[in-house]
């Protein structure tokens, strides 16, 4: 339909570009809120999805930690914005909206080894 003049779902429009939903380069800035001069990565239990492997309920690598790249987003909240600095190997930040990042499991993992990883992860001074 050229001229549009039929509704309905198009199959040859245009996609958004999966490569900017991928920081390679690790040079985007982003942020976590905090209050009162502290900031907790502890990840609450809406935080993230389980599943129950061989008995184990596992973290699955869908939902996390949330982060920002907008400061000013935290700071409308009243929250401090602290800058991510390093998160171990075994996390990996997702874009998961316009603004919005998670730190979630790179594969599977216990509830009690996530918070621990979680831990682990550092903010710029």
């Amino acid at each position: 339909d050229p001229i549009k003049l039929l509704g309905g779902f198009n199959v040859f429009a245009y996609v958004s570009d999966t490569n900017t939903w991928v920081d390679l380069l690790g040079l985007q800035s982003l942020y976590r809120g905090g209050r009162n001069g502290k900031v907790s990565f502890k990840a609450r239990e809406k935080d993230y999805e389980t599943e129950v492997v061989d008995g184990k309920e596992l973290v699955q690598p869908t939902r996390g930690v949330s982060l920002s790249d907008k400061k000013e987003n935290l700071e409308k909240m009243s929250m401090e914005a602290y800058e991510v600095d390093q998160i171990p190997e075994t996390l990996q930040i997702v874009k998961t909206g316009r603004n919005h990042y998670e730190i979630t499991p790179k594969k599977p993992m216990t509830v009690d080894e996530y918070q621990a990883e979680l831990a682990k992860v550092t903010v710029k001074e």
